[in-house]
């Protein structure tokens, strides 16, 4: 395998996990639907642009923590 991979290739490595944590992981779909709810309830309440902002970082920082706590549990599993 390659070192050196082209950033199309690492996007679509990236596109290809995401899809599979969200088929095989509940907790994905889970904060997929609070997402879908919370983000329009926001725009339409509003809020400010700063809030929203706020909001994106902590939902990139829940997936995160998902996607970090998952492969734990993987590797553990082993």
């Amino acid at each position: 395998m390659r070192k050196n991979k082209s950033f199309a290739q690492s996007v679509k490595c990236a596109v290809i996990g995401a899809i599979k944590a969200f088929r095989r992981e509940r907790n994905f779909l889970i904060y997929l639907i609070i997402i879908a709810i919370t983000i329009p309830i926001n725009i339409w309440v509003q809020v400010s642009e700063t809030q929203i902002l706020i909001l994106l970082i902590c939902i990139c920082g829940a997936f995160s923590s998902e996607c970090l706590n998952t492969a734990i549990e993987k590797l553990c599993e082993k």
